[in-house]
């Protein structure tokens, strides 16, 4: 959250009154993921925006992010995380 959690609260409850959604059974409301893959040689990046963080979603961001990068001549070698294996 960008704003810290005392606001994004205020946020989340905002939204719930506006869209009906309270959060149960439906992603987090106000809440995001962004996903970035960034190359050590040229910085160019490729991110998304998504609505967790589990393995089957990063694995694919991986599989889109190298297809991307592919497509811009960029060869993937090999891959170094932040968080988690």
């Amino acid at each position: 959250r960008f704003v810290g959690k005392q606001q994004g609260d205020k946020h989340k409850a905002t939204t719930a009154l506006r869209t009906g959604r309270t959060g149960k059974g439906h992603p987090n409301i106000g809440t995001a993921f962004v996903h970035t893959v960034i190359d050590d040689y040229s910085r160019v990046a490729y991110a998304e925006i998504c609505t967790d963080e589990k393995a089957d979603t990063a694995i694919g961001v991986l599989t889109r992010a190298v297809a991307w990068f592919a497509d811009r001549g960029v060869t993937v070698e090999r891959v170094l995380s932040d968080n988690g294996s």
